[in-house]
């Protein structure tokens, strides 16, 4: 299978915007990270995260706010307004947090945050539909900005479930496809601050379209050393512990490109998790990498006018096709899933008539 095209340029690479200083350093005395996620954030990611800055010889101080399987609305929340049922939200120690009062009033040393990474549920379209997505990254933005004015936000994007690991083609089909829609989210809230008059912008972390690298990769025929002795779908379950959630060493390299894309340098001291295989883990360091350096020489950014168009039919058709036959077609029979599908279909191609509103 041929190598995935990179479908955006490295926000990394771009000017900043007047006023701003550029993204922070590891040259300089390290920083405050606050990560608002839930279980594709969560442990060992920052802790990851924290070790290859620290290996850099500038440890990062950090928090979280982990909340499973929740959308920024939900979190942005406090604690005692979340439904009862829900999952709580926790900080780094299991503690409940608010997180709007941690980024408006940081208790962290340093007195604010450096870098805030935040994403969203991994359900692309029904996020934008009924958890809000663009005004809740917003929230969280202005909130990030009254705490910690100098801060960067990078918005990390979600992957959708992998429904086979046997066959992940379609798959990352999709992740393409979709990061694309991810970046007009953004854009989508840098345009609204840009009107307000501030100079802050939100940056995208492509965490999904680098992992959907890091499967092609290791399902082709030329695997790297660690992985070419195995079959393909074993490769795979080196990565992924059910159809989302990532093992040590998925979560590693998703936090070496974090690391690289945030802070640039180099990945060869990165040190590797102590239960990984160390032929695939300096493997694992070496593909995330390849893919930031791939997607720094990639295509230019996509045209801001883009994202004032409709949201394309080809795209809501292929989301609707990939969710009904990943979530609803066991729950639903293929018939009754097929009518949801087509249902969904029509429902978001009004909805994201006019682009994302």
């Amino acid at each position: 299978m041929a190598a995935q095209p990179l479908p955006f340029a490295n926000p990394s690479t771009a000017a900043e915007p007047a006023g701003r200083d550029p993204l922070p350093s590891l040259d300089g005395t390290g920083g405050n990270v606050f990560i608002s996620g839930h279980s594709l954030t969560a442990a060992p990611f920052p802790d990851y995260l924290a070790a290859m800055a620290a290996e850099a010889g500038k440890p990062i101080r950090w928090n979280m706010q982990g909340m499973g399987g929740s959308s920024m609305r939900s979190r942005y929340q406090p604690p005692e307004a979340m439904p009862q049922n829900g999952m709580p939200s926790l900080d780094r120690n299991g503690r409940l947090i608010d997180a709007r009062q941690e980024l408006v009033r940081p208790t962290i040393p340093g007195g604010g945050y450096d870098v805030l990474i935040i994403t969203e549920q991994h359900r692309l379209l029904d996020s934008l539909v009924w958890q809000d997505t663009v005004h809740a990254l917003r929230a969280f933005q202005d909130a990030y900005m009254e705490g910690s004015p100098r801060g960067t936000t990078y918005f990390y994007t979600p992957w959708i479930g992998l429904s086979d690991r046997q066959d992940p083609v379609a798959w990352i089909d999709y992740e393409t496809a979709a990061l694309p829609v991810w970046q007009c989210v953004v854009d989508r809230v840098n345009q609204d601050i840009a009107a307000s008059g501030r100079s802050d912008r939100i940056r995208l972390l492509p965490a999904s379209l680098s992992l959907a690298y890091l499967v092609e990769r290791l399902w082709r025929d030329d695997a790297p050393a660690g992985f070419d002795a195995m079959e393909p779908g074993a490769r795979l379950q080196a990565l992924f512990t059910d159809d989302v959630h990532l093992t040590a060493l998925g979560a590693f390299y998703t936090a070496a490109v974090s690391y690289l894309w945030i802070y640039g340098g180099s990945a060869d001291a990165m040190p590797l998790p102590a239960q990984a295989d160390a032929a695939q883990g300096a493997a694992i360091r070496s593909l995330a990498a390849e893919f930031v350096a791939s997607a720094a020489a990639g295509a230019p950014a996509q045209d801001a006018t883009a994202c004032r168009s409709p949201v394309p039919l080809s795209f809501i058709a292929r989301y609707v096709s990939y969710t009904e036959r990943t979530y609803h077609r066991a729950e639903l029979g293929i018939v009754s899933s097929k009518l949801r599908q087509v249902r969904e279909f029509i429902r978001f191609a009004l909805r994201f008539r006019k682009g994302l509103g």
